[in-house]
This record gives C-alpha cells, sequence and structure tokens, in this order.
C-alpha cells in the first residue's frame, strides 16, 4: 500500500506541523513588530505637531528610511539600488505607495482623522481579494467574516456612527488611496520571492522621495519648525522606517489576508497611546470597536492555514525544486 499517496493539508512542502508553526510564529511576531513600530512613530509626530508640514515630514522618512537601507543592507549585498530601475513591480510598488500616502494625507484636512482613517483602511478587505485573483492565495468565508468583523470595529472606533455625509470628491480620493494600498499589498508579498525586503522598501523611499520634494520645498517657504520638533520627527522617521521593514519581512511569512488584518491593530494602539500620553479622550464605543478589530486579528492568526497559503520562501523552493 502506498501511503506517499496520501497528504494532509497541514505541511507545507513536506514541512513538520512544528516547523510550519515556526514559520507562521516569525511572520507574526514580525508583523506585531511592525505595528509597535508604527505606533511609536504617529506618537513621534503627534507631539510634533506636524499638521502644516506633512510633506517635510513624509519626504524625511523617506530619506532616512533610504538612508538606513543603503548603510545596513547595501555593504551585505542585499540591497539592490540599480533593481529599482530596473525591475518593473519594484518601481509600481515604490509610486503607488507614495501615491497612496500623499492621497491619504490629502484627504484628512477635508474628511477628518477618523473618516480619512476608515477609508484607508477598506484595503484589508481589498487585498485579499486582489491576493486571491493574482496570486491564488485562498480566501475563505471565516476569513471574509473576520475582515468584515474588523471593518465594523473600525468603523465604531473612528466615531463615524454620527457623522454627517463627507465630501463626496474627497471620499472617492480616499478610496483610490486604499486601491492603491491594497494593490501594493500585493506587490510586495509577490515581490519578496526574488527581491531582499530592503530593496522592496527602498523602493517607496526612492519614489517617494521623487514625488514629495517639490512639494516640500515649497513648505519650506513658511515658519522654520523647532528644533524638539524636528528631533520629534526625526525619531518618527526611522521608526517608521523600522515598522516599514519589519512589515515587509513579515509579508514573506504570511499571506495577505492575515497580514493586512494584523496591521490594522495599529490604529488600535495609537489610539490607546493618544489616551496614555496626550490624555485624548475616549468613549465606550471606541473600546468596543477596538476590542472587535483585536478580536478579529486575533481569531485570524488562530484558524487553521489552507494548504494554498504557503509562505513565499516555500513557494520559492517549490518553483525552483
Amino acid at each position: 500500500m502506498k501511503t506517499s499517496s496520501i497528504q494532509t493539508p497541514s505541511p507545507l512542502n513536506g514541512q513538520p506541523l512544528n516547523e510550519e508553526a515556526s514559520t507562521r510564529a516569525k511572520g507574526i511576531l514580525l508583523m506585531l513588530g511592525a505595528v509597535a513600530a508604527f505606533t511609536v512613530s504617529v506618537l513621534m509626530l503627534r507631539s510634533a505637531g506636524i499638521a502644516g508640514s506633512i510633506w517635510i515630514a513624509t519626504c524625511m522618512r523617506y530619506g532616512i528610511g533610504l538612508a538606513i537601507v543603503t548603510v545596513i543592507y547595501l555593504p551585505r549585498g542585499q540591497f539592490k539600488p540599480l533593481q529599482l530601475i530596473r525591475n518593473t513591480d519594484l518601481m509600481m510598488r515604490g509610486v503607488l505607495g507614495c501615491m497612496g500616502v500623499y492621497l491619504f494625507y490629502a484627504t484628512i484636512p477635508k474628511l477628518g482623522a477618523g473618516v480619512s482613517t476608515f477609508i484607508s483602511t477598506t484595503y484589508v478587505v481589498l487585498a485579499p481579494l486582489f491576493a486571491c485573483i493574482y496570486l491564488k492565495e485562498q480566501l475563505t468565508l471565516k476569513q471574509v467574516g473576520l475582515m468584515l468583523m474588523a471593518m465594523i470595529g473600525m468603523f465604531i472606533m473612528t466615531g463615524l456612527t454620527g457623522a454627517s455625509a463627507p465630501p463626496l470628491l474627497y471620499v472617492i480620493i480616499g478610496l483610490i488611496g486604499a486601491v492603491l494600498a491594497a494593490i501594493v499589498v500585493v506587490y510586495i508579498r509577490k515581490l519578496t520571492r526574488t527581491e531582499h525586503s530592503s530593496t522592496i522598501y527602498a523602493a517607496q523611499c526612492f519614489f517617494g522621495l521623487l514625488i514629495g520634494c517639490g512639494p516640500a520645498l515649497l513648505q519650506q517657504t513658511g515658519p522654520p519648525i523647532e528644533s524638539s520638533n524636528l528631533t520629534a520627527m526625526l525619531l518618527s522617521g526611522v521608526m517608521a522606517s523600522v515598522g516599514q521593514l519589519l512589515m515587509t519581512f513579515g509579508y514573506k511569512y504570511l499571506p495577505v489576508t492575515e497580514g493586512s488584518l494584523m496591521a490594522l491593530c495599529a490604529p488600535v494602539t495609537i489610539m490607546a497611546g493618544g489616551i496614555l500620553f496626550f490624555g485624548e479622550p475616549c468613549s465606550g464605543a471606541q473600546m468596543a470597536g477596538a476590542g472587535l478589530i483585536l478580536t478579529a486579528s486575533v481569531l485570524m492568526t488562530s484558524l487553521k492555514r489552507a494548504p494554498s497559503a504557503k509562505p513565499i520562501s516555500v513557494l520559492v523552493n517549490e518553483s525552483s525544486g
């Protein structure tokens, strides 16, 4: 009797279950680290009060990110700068990524932080759908249900239950930004098959600087930034770069559905930081919404992974084997 023809769905590429669990745990820890770094970054910007210098802050973030990647990964031969203009997927990741960020910032003055954040986080639903189509990642009804649960939580947490109708034009701009963010997540997941995470992140930094330098220079005609605020912006840029790198590494081990939903924990931790460090008010509804997001994330990571939801590292081994 041939027992080799019977395959169980849990092991990946012949890996034992404990190795599969270890791989998944590594991705989860990387994503949690990214959430923590993004939280610190946003709180540093909050302390600096950069409402009038968002272009400068963003370009500073991209410049710091490019410097970190160059200093740490270029000497090791892992960061390949020429790929930024040779690899079309890297170019798309960079251009679409920074455009999504800038569109999100453009909606905040007209829609407010709550509405803008909610619209932008719809990428959590869009990205798995795109990954299902283009990367053939499996999407189950349970996963869809948990994503919708998280979106309901975000809707409640951002205080939209009693909001009036926002300006349609800026809602459309926000949705375009969310679609771009979803596409970028799929590009990141795909690029981890062939490119190092440092090169993938450098693409956003490089093209972000190209697009944002002009508006940032125009903003320099205003009043000078105080030294304390400048320090906060620099530290925020460092933490944002750390978070982006950890997230990119995380997508090497997690499918888009799991990774994108875990990233949605960042607004929750940012809200908690605002309450703790800046005395921002918090309602029971916001706490309930945050609870829904965290619950959905925990349940998503505890779901049994489908056979097709293999880490990219395993897919590479299969394609080269």
